[in-house]
């Protein structure tokens, strides 16, 4: 399968990227689709208008994958992203660790 840009969108809070990072690799070589890191600063660099890059994210992606743990579950922006996909009508995917 080819792989598409950007089509899973996965949002964590900075405490948690290294789950975040094991989720994108076990995406992206099981299921051979790129996966967008909602705060990887590989991703959004310095400079880029950081909230048009992750709303455009947003608008290309299938699906949002929530990275929810004890930390995010508190955070605005976890609810944001998610918030946003709802409006679009896509699917969302929760993923608990942690306590959670």
């Amino acid at each position: 399968m080819p792989r598409r840009s950007n089509r899973i969108f996965i949002s964590y809070v900075h405490e948690d990227e290294h789950v975040a990072r094991s989720t994108k690799h076990v995406i992206e070589h099981a299921v051979g689709v790129n996966a967008f890191l909602s705060s990887d600063r590989y991703q959004v660099f310095a400079g880029d208008v950081w909230l048009d890059k992750i709303m455009r994210a947003l608008t290309k992606a299938d699906v949002v994958v929530l990275m929810l743990s004890q930390r995010s579950v508190l955070r605005p922006w976890v609810n944001f992203e998610a918030g946003a996909e709802m409006a679009a009508k896509k699917p969302i995917s929760a993923c608990c660790f942690g306590k959670l």
